[in-house]
């Protein structure tokens, strides 16, 4: 019993000395982070529109991981999703995982949007994500329009969609 008691002392003693500052919301403003495409081997920014077709005034990015059921079931609401938007908007996975992961989530979903890897979670501590799926979007300014933690609705989809027209 005491040796549990020494534990959670020190497990309280971290935890008031660890600021976890949550994702971020609405109206912030992020700068070009790096990350690295699974199927195009290299580095890019991932929430800058530079790149991206002409045209693009949004980009949408999904933070995913491989054992998440709330990821999976997402995918398919994804999907929903960029039927509905116009071609001025582009999508993103971003990786929680190692890129074993990232590749086997993008192989069993047939993803059809760019998978970033972030194995150094620079990108992940940026957006201050502490669970998934989480989705971002960002507009030309880099200022982030929208914010969500968990499963999409369909409330959620329409939103989106009417923030991106």
């Amino acid at each position: 019993m005491k040796l549990s008691w020494s534990i959670l002392s020190l497990l309280s003693l971290f935890m008031a000395n660890t600021v976890f500052a949550g994702p971020l919301g609405e109206g912030a403003v992020v700068a070009c982070l790096a990350g690295s495409d699974l199927n195009e081997n290299q580095s890019k920014c991932i929430n800058g529109l530079d790149g991206e077709p002409e045209g693009t005034d949004y980009l949408i990015l999904e933070f995913f991981s491989l054992y998440c059921g709330a990821c999976n079931a997402n995918v398919g609401q994804i999907n929903k999703l960029k039927q509905n938007l116009k071609e001025n908007t582009s999508i993103r996975y971003i990786s929680l995982g190692k890129e074993f992961h990232a590749k086997k989530f993008a192989d069993k979903h047939q993803l059809s949007f760019p998978v970033i890897l972030d194995e150094d979670e620079a990108i992940q501590k940026t957006f201050g994500v502490i669970e998934a799926p989480q989705l971002y979007v960002i507009d030309r300014s880099n200022q982030i329009i929208y914010s969500h933690v968990g499963l999409l609705k369909n409330s959620d989809i329409q939103e989106i969609v009417d923030l991106t027209k």
